[in-house]
């Protein structure tokens, strides 16, 4: 259902979950293509399952087992859903499914704000990341981000000096990790299929460092032999119109990360800090309108630069 959803332009963000018998679909998208799902009736055909074929409904059930991996024994959807289509199509429309929509804003009211007022000027970082200081704290990264995931991440590399706290890095990356990008549904399939990943930026003083975080853990060995060269091939091959979706995917959930570190106040004072030490504005209104600013050739540029440092890694050659 949620890749239905997707299909429809200018839909993003989409997450789901069930609760007993109500199954929630949340999604973003302009006020007037809500009114054009609800209005053409293609919510109920979404409903009625008529979009899917017997070959999506077998690729999700093998990802749903690789998700069984990750949980008690209690939580997994093994045996708990019929094996064949016709049996469960058939199932799902006797429960006469009705479908009740619900419309929020987007982001809190004071985000909304921050995107309306004006930003503080940004001034001109004070300092560049040499090769020395990324060797140095290359390493306190790496631990402090082992220390918060509980395990090391699959890839963790250099992305260069922190010019600001979000850049269009941040936005690229966020969008190859939403649920439509063409990566994300890659890594699903196959031998190596992976259920999820997280692929992001890290900033740490005055260096940014890019980091990969598969779910259930796959390890950097097959990162670096499988899966990271299938990243890199997709990367590559990403199209002017999925560089559009990435976009969009991208923007909304760096502001939606935004959000939530604006309401940290551990992760507030670590963007004071940085922007301090790097020379450029902790002003939330100059991270908001920055974010919402970027544009398709902005992450084009780092999509260069990104598959730059990832090939580097993945041959050894970052470093040397």
């Amino acid at each position: 259902m949620g890749r239905c959803f997707l299909t429809r332009p200018l839909i993003a963000d989409l997450t789901g979950r069930v609760s007993r018998d109500r199954i929630t679909i949340r999604f973003v998208a302009l006020g007037d293509q809500v009114e054009n799902l609800l209005a053409a009736g293609s919510l109920n055909a979404i409903l009625r399952l008529e979009e899917i074929t017997e070959d999506v409904f077998r690729d999700e059930l093998r990802i749903l087992s690789i998700e069984d991996s990750t949980l008690p024994t209690p939580l997994r959807s093994a045996g708990r859903l019929r094996a064949s289509w016709r049996d469960f199509r058939q199932a799902w429309i006797a429960t006469r499914p009705v479908a009740e929509t619900e419309r929020r804003p987007f982001v809190s009211s004071k985000l909304v704000a921050y995107l309306r007022q004006s930003a503080e000027p940004d001034r001109k970082p004070e300092g560049i990341c040499d090769a020395p200081s990324v060797q140095a704290e290359r390493a306190e990264a790496y631990s402090a981000l082992c220390r918060r995931l509980g395990r090391p991440p699959e890839l963790f590399m250099n992305g260069g000096g922190l010019q600001s706290y979000y850049g269009p890095t941040s936005v690229l990356l966020s969008g190859l990790s939403a649920y439509r990008s063409p990566l994300f549904q890659l890594l699903r399939r196959g031998d190596d299929a992976i259920y999820s990943f997280n692929f992001f930026d890290f900033p740490w003083r005055r260096c940014s460092f890019i980091a990969f975080v598969a779910f259930p853990p796959v390890g950097e060995p097959a990162f670096t032999r499988t899966i990271g060269h299938r990243a890199a091939a997709t990367i590559v091959s990403l199209t002017a119109a999925e560089l559009e979706a990435i976009l969009l995917d991208g923007v909304l959930r760096t502001l939606r990360d935004l959000e939530m570190t604006l309401a940290s106040p551990r992760k507030l004072a670590c963007l004071r800090f940085l922007a301090r030490l790097n020379g450029f504005s902790p002003d939330p209104a100059s991270a908001a309108r920055f974010v919402a600013g970027t544009k398709a050739c902005d992450v084009d540029s780092s999509r260069e630069v990104l598959l730059s440092h990832l090939v580097r890694h993945l041959s050894g050659t970052a470093g040397m």
